[in-house]
């Protein structure tokens, strides 16, 4: 059967996951995680460098699982791109060049897309990204910020936010559509949004007002 393969590009490593479609849902079969050498990772100039060694490693590990891969669609991590809606997103050639060259910050997880048009474009089969950090669903009233010329916007770790959220509203026996809540991205990097209606309305923004976290100093509002 046709399988879904995930692609999350990391600083040092990749990290993958095989998934097959059972009705509405999906259920794992294979993950790995594929370990860089930093010297080797550190001798690029740039991120978007590191796309033809990041590629050919994902490729030979589709290719030494036995029996062979069939897959229907490949999903990368959506990186840091302009404000987007929630949901999938279709890669195209646009958004592969963005992502490489002009993100709006540099980061592995930019990678994302390009990796996936890759490995879709040598199994045949359609590529895309869910839920970037760059997903902007904010009404006008949380955009305001005490300066017109300087609106609020959202950047936060919207895939795990939005993917928890799921998985609590299934818990409450309530769509996804409906539920309210808070929800906390607890990482490297923290995220705290609240979902109204299943939509990310506020967020604790990490270019403007972010929580301290193991690898971020935190941050404060500014006015003008």
């Amino acid at each position: 059967m046709p399988l879904v393969l995930t692609i999350n590009p990391g600083t040092t490593t990749t990290r993958l996951g095989l998934f097959e479609a059972r009705g509405t849902a999906v259920a794992p079969v294979l993950e790995r995680t594929i370990e860089h050498d930093e010297a080797v990772m550190a001798g690029f100039a740039t991120i978007a460098d590191q796309l033809d060694v990041r590629a050919a490693a994902i490729l030979r590990f589709l290719a030494e699982v036995p029996g062979g891969v069939a897959l229907a669609a490949v999903s990368g991590r959506g990186g840091m791109l302009s404000p987007v809606p929630a949901g999938v997103i279709a890669v195209d050639a646009g958004l592969v060049e963005f992502a490489l060259h002009t993100p709006v910050h540099h980061h592995a997880s930019n990678l994302g897309a390009p990796l996936a048009a890759r490995v879709a474009a040598a199994h045949g089969c359609p590529a895309f990204v869910v839920d970037p950090v760059s997903v902007d669903e904010l009404p006008p009233v949380a955009r305001v910020s005490g300066c017109p010329e300087l609106p609020r916007f959202s950047f936060v770790h919207a895939l795990n936010i939005r993917a928890c959220g799921r998985r609590l509203a299934g818990e409450l026996g309530k769509p996804f559509e409906a539920l309210d809540a808070v929800v906390a991205h607890l990482g490297a990097g923290i995220s705290v949004a609240a979902l109204k209606g299943g939509r990310i309305v506020e967020s604790s923004n990490r270019m403007e007002i972010s929580p301290f976290s193991p690898e971020r100093a935190g941050g404060r509002r500014r006015g003008c």
